[in-house]
């Protein structure tokens, strides 16, 4: 089963044995400049590991930083996979989020401090309405984080929606025998929605 590469949702090359772009999806051409080299997009810290794609072991992930469309320098995971007889090697380059990471960093914070927060911390504001309160600045800080919920249902609900769209892969995954990479990506999704639904609830 043949499937059209310019439907995958994420960014995806594929090179030649000396790192030159012999295709670019249509993501990977939103999400990056022109390039006639992979080798041009990463900067600077991020060679050497460019360098040793071609001579890695397949199938494994890297994470590196890659100019970005306005040159922009984004943190990506990048999945690739060398087809030896081809003298090709397939690349998926999946965005980290510095949002999702700060996100799930003040959660962990907020998770942690309400498990210690004391009724005491709660103090009336006034007799008129026994229901407001004066939060303690202790307080405040805890429940200001809660804002960070919303976020969260949009990140379950992107990895849900990437869940969905990562089935586009399976037909030309499945035809180079390398399933398990999208399964590994799929399994990352997963944990990913699990964690934000169960901080949710």
């Amino acid at each position: 089963m043949k499937t059209d590469l310019n439907l995958l949702p994420i960014p995806f090359f594929i090179l030649d044995i000396d790192l030159k772009i012999v295709f670019a999806s249509e993501a990977a051409e939103d999400r990056f400049p022109y390039c006639i080299s992979f080798i041009q997009l990463a900067d600077q810290d991020s060679l050497e590991k460019v360098f040793s794609m071609p001579e890695k072991k397949s199938g494994e992930m890297i994470e590196i930083n890659l100019r970005t469309s306005g040159n922009a320098v984004e943190l990506f995971n990048i999945y690739y996979s060398r087809i030896p007889e081809k003298k090709l090697i397939y690349v998926c380059c999946a965005p980290i989020s510095s949002n999702l990471l700060e996100v799930q960093h003040h959660l962990a914070m907020l998770r942690n401090r309400l498990s210690s927060l004391q009724p005491a911390e709660l103090k009336p504001r006034g007799l008129h309405n026994p229901l407001l309160f004066e939060v303690s600045s202790n307080a405040h800080e805890k429940l200001m984080a809660i804002e960070h919920k919303k976020k969260l249902k949009s990140i379950s609900h992107s990895a849900s929606e990437s869940i969905d769209l990562i089935n586009i892969l399976q037909p030309l995954a499945i035809e180079h025998g390398k399933a398990e990479y999208l399964e590994r990506i799929q399994k990352n999704l997963l944990n990913m929605m699990s964690a934000a639904d169960s901080l949710i609830d």
